[in-house]
């Protein structure tokens, strides 16, 4: 009889923590999408920085202030605003470093290379009329496609003004080029994550991305308590029936002045983390998650940047 009322009390106890765990789950998400609400809501400006690629015949790579911002790797053409506010970490002078390749199946650029880009300022993220005004423009040079060359690269800089500053924390990273076993580190970290997608543990994933998470929200303006909790609960890794690939090839390659820290694969420099699934008229998709580790000053652990 005292079994069966232990195993009654120690069944009581595992239902009882887990619904703990559960509510304080609960708990830790709203006060999240609060925090992020508010944050916002005190804003003064909402202020859009964004890049206007249009490219063909090439490959093109983008890096915002040394963070890795877009990668397109596909034959032909693609044209495409891409958002470069999360690489802004404080007001000031912003770098995009340009990185130009030949086409898949290419050695040199050649007459179907084409590269144009264009920094945009929305005043207003929040208003669909804000005017664009463009402050950079830049061509690739005529010579440049003339002298079939293999390889190049420009900078382009431009001055942008944010509500938000999270260059405090970043600039005290610790310096992960100074770590001696900083690959090994950086490999068992993807592991775990891999590990949270492959078991479907996306509690644990939220929770470990969600620093990131708020400064996401924080520098795109989202403002909205229900979306910020439906967004980012990572469940969307699975529709289309997703599931998790093998892992590539890859290279360990470091950033933001050697305080982060990304697996890339060795073909395209591109995620490593990648799902595919296929819709319900059979085409098939693939998402991919975006991982870049840093180390917080007097932590040994690496965490979502």
């Amino acid at each position: 009889m005292s079994k069966v009322i232990l195993y009654i009390i120690v069944a009581f106890s595992f239902v009882t923590c887990n619904q703990n765990k559960k509510e304080n789950n609960s708990l830790n998400k709203k006060n999240m999408s609060n925090q992020i609400s508010k944050t916002v809501t005190d804003y003064k400006q909402y202020p859009n920085y964004s890049i206007q690629v249009d490219k063909g015949g090439c490959r093109v790579k983008l890096i915002g202030n040394d963070v890795p911002l877009y990668n397109i790797s596909s034959k032909g053409g693609f044209s495409s605003l891409i958002p470069f506010n999360l690489n802004i970490r404080k007001s000031g002078e912003q770098t995009l470093l340009l990185k130009i390749y030949p086409d898949q199946g290419k050695t040199t650029f050649d007459d179907y290379t084409r590269v144009s880009i264009q920094i945009i300022y929305f005043a207003n993220d929040k208003d669909t009329n804000s005017p664009k005004i463009i402050l950079q423009k830049f061509e690739i040079p005529k010579e440049v496609i003339e002298k079939k060359l293999p390889y190049f690269e420009t900078v382009i800089k431009f001055i942008a003004s944010v509500p938000f500053n999270f260059n405090e924390n970043f600039e005290q990273s610790e310096d992960l080029t100074k770590i001696n076993d900083i690959k090994e580190k950086s490999i068992l970290t993807y592991e775990k994550i891999r590990k949270w997608i492959e078991n479907k543990e996306l509690e644990n994933l939220s929770k470990y991305r969600r620093k990131s998470d708020i400064k996401y929200c924080s520098v795109f303006y989202i403002d909205d308590v229900k979306k910020i909790e439906e967004e980012f609960n990572y469940s969307f890794l699975f529709d289309d029936k997703k599931v998790l690939n093998p892992m590539p090839q890859f290279d360990v390659v470091f950033y933001g002045n050697g305080k982060l820290v990304r697996l890339e694969k060795i073909d395209d420099s591109s995620e490593v983390i990648t799902l595919t699934g296929k819709t319900d008229d059979g085409f098939e998709i693939t998402s991919d998650l975006n991982v870049i580790l840093h180390m917080p000053k007097g932590s040994k652990v690496l965490e979502q940047y």
